[in-house]
């Protein structure tokens, strides 16, 4: 009689103290009377600290300043009824069992001790023996994962544990091989939110230590998060090692880079949104970028007008077939004068395709390079310049009284993002920090975008989806966007010295040609007895030869000029004749030489008449 009455007595006390806490106490705080606090698992203080249930563990950090509480805080409130009503229960039996049955209790009471010594000593074994499952590797990965992620699901890391299932060998995992698979049924607290899977795959790709592609399955009859190693890109790609790729391209694209598959990114001037922005930090590989683009568009036959305020862009094809360069921000109004004449050609395009619907033409780009800079420059410009001057009337750099503050440059910049594409006239503008109210408006009709080096605030204003992806440091990584999509790429460089980069673009570019346009002849010569330079007879190296066809300047300092020398000393030698042949593309050099113009091109490499460089090398040096 005497239990029934103690079990009436508790059931009525729970019941009497949970109403009165439904009423008085809040999530935070219990107000309950002590006896209460302790038979119903709620913290003796009355302090709330952790997010912890009647039937459910802790899934949270606690809510202190220091984010940490005593263990049996994060215990369900059942654990904690079980642990304290022990307490009461068991003394209590204990001494009705002395009082009844000494005998008997004591007996039970050694076992107990006994089998409390034997498991302290299983433990203590194993612990000594590393025989812990924490010491795996699996293990150890997936122990504090599942610590971590129970946080960000709203489970109990046992959950998250039987939930996570790791491929063994995930550290060894190949591009495309499965990392890990979650199930996402097992939690049916977790919303899947754009928010909610952010969190998520943050967390698996900082513990992992590589880049994972995420497949979220929600729709299917058994939701589950799929985890496999993503392909990565390639660290530097060459000219060199997809020239036969570059060079296969039809005359509408222009080579980027690689994606992470090594597929071949190029730029699409057929596209719907053809005219392109390159939004980049500084000293994030963009001059590199806008080099590959222009020479490929002079390669094949196209012309570009290029505005460079900095002046030293892309100074090392100054002097190219096609290209006009406007690199001096002191000569405003002649920029203006070019870029009007881009736009008269637009004009002249437009008509002849009115008059005869079949009229092609070649590939017209027009590049605007620190557009920031720029703009500043046009505004400064245009506040000064003088009204009405009668010798600019008809022209873009007439300004009439009373006008309007926005330089009317920018009307033909943004006739030809909105009339150019038809016409193969184009638009590229490269800056940083590309802001709307920077570029007078036309920065929204663009739509082909590259990326790289940016702030967050750049990706919510050029492209605005969320969340927005971190930006690579690696020089030359760019996020191509064209509408909905979005494709990493890592840049074409020609060589990682900016000098010989730029050497091998404008070769690149000319593509055999003279500077002129025109090209060279291509017969081959005989090479006789000559002097070469260092004071080396041709009679002592190499002697008198046979007709000779065209060869390397690598090639002429190995069999004429220098046969007898270490391959430091010809690989100098070839790399002074280079630097020669550029500032004979530029008149610098004393005395009115002029560096042989190449009989033929090879890809990028050019061919020489061996006779005439040695011949030069002579003059050049003595």
């Amino acid at each position: 009689m005497l239990p029934l009455l103690i079990l009436f007595a508790l059931a009525a006390h729970h019941t009497a103290g949970g109403l009165r806490h439904v009423v008085k106490c809040d999530d935070r705080r219990c107000r309950c009377w002590l006896p209460h606090r302790f038979l119903a698992g709620r913290p003796m203080n009355g302090k709330t600290v952790t997010n912890a249930t009647f039937w459910r563990d802790a899934t949270k950090p606690p809510f202190t300043q220091t984010g940490h509480a005593p263990k049996f805080h994060h215990l369900a409130r059942v654990k904690l009824v079980g642990v304290r009503y022990a307490a009461v229960v068991v003394p209590a039996l204990v001494l009705y069992g002395c009082l009844v049955a000494r005998t008997l209790t004591v007996a039970a009471l050694a076992a107990a001790v006994a089998a409390g010594v034997a498991y302290g000593a299983v433990r203590a074994v194993r612990a000594v023996c590393g025989l812990r499952a924490r010491v795996r590797h699996r293990s150890h990965r997936k122990q504090p994962m599942s610590q971590a992620l129970g946080e960000q699901v709203s489970a109990s890391p046992k959950t998250v544990a039987a939930a996570l299932s790791w491929n063994e060998d995930y550290a060894n995992a190949a591009p495309g091989d499965s990392v890990a698979v979650l199930d996402l049924s097992a939690f049916p607290a977790f919303k899947a939110s754009p928010k909610d899977r952010a969190a998520v795959e943050h967390l698996f790709t900082s513990r992992i230590g590589f880049e994972l592609v995420f497949q979220w399955r929600v729709a299917d009859e058994r939701p589950v998060l799929e985890m496999t190693r993503a392909h990565e890109l390639p660290q530097i790609v060459y000219l060199h090692e997809v020239l036969d790729r570059v060079e296969a391209l039809p005359e509408d694209k222009t080579a980027v880079g690689l994606d992470d598959q090594g597929g071949l990114v190029c730029w699409d001037w057929n596209s719907e949104s053809p005219h392109g922005l390159l939004n980049a930090g500084s000293r994030h590989g963009k001059t590199e970028t806008e080099e590959g683009m222009v020479a490929q568009v002079l390669r094949k036959g196209g012309t570009v007008t290029y505005i460079d305020v900095k002046r030293v862009s892309i100074q090392g094809l100054k002097g190219l077939p096609d290209l006009t360069l406007c690199d001096n921000p002191r000569d405003m109004p002649g920029i203006w004068k070019t870029i009007e004449k881009w736009g008269r050609e637009l004009d002249r395009r437009i008509d002849a395709r009115t008059k005869d619907p079949t009229a092609e033409f070649p590939r017209n780009l027009l590049v605007l390079e620190e557009v920031n800079q720029f703009s500043e420059m046009c505004d400064e410009f245009w506040e000064t310049w003088p009204e009405e001057d009668e010798d600019y009337r008809g022209t873009v750099l007439w300004k009439p009284r009373r006008a309007k503050r926005t330089p009317p440059i920018w009307r033909v910049v943004k006739k030809g993002v909105w009339e150019g594409a038809f016409a193969k006239q184009n638009v590229l503008i490269a800056g940083q920090n590309i802001e709307a109210q920077t570029v007078r408006g036309v920065r929204n009709s663009i739509g082909m975008r590259l990326l790289g080096g940016y702030q967050p605030q750049n990706w919510k204003a050029l492209v605005g989806t969320t969340p927005v992806p971190a930006a690579p440091p690696q020089k030359g990584r760019w996020c191509m966007v064209n509408g909905s999509s979005q494709t990493w790429v890592q840049a074409l460089i020609a060589d990682l010295d900016a000098n010989k980069s730029a050497a091998i673009w404008r070769d690149y570019a000319r593509n055999g040609r003279r500077l002129d346009g025109t090209e060279p002849a291509t017969e081959p010569v005989t090479v006789g007895g000559y002097t070469g330079g260092n004071g080396r007879s041709g009679a002592q190296t190499a002697g008198t030869l046979s007709p000779v066809t065209e060869m390397g300047l690598l090639d002429i300092v190995r069999a004429f000029l220098l046969p007898g020398g270490s391959r430091e000393d010809q690989q100098k030698l070839a790399d002074v004749l280079r630097q020669d042949r550029w500032r004979s593309d530029h008149e610098q050099l004393p005395g009115g030489l002029r560096f042989p113009e190449p009989q033929r091109t090879v890809g990028q490499k050019e061919l020489f008449d061996p006779a005439q460089v040695v011949e030069f090398n002579a003059a050049r040096r003595g």
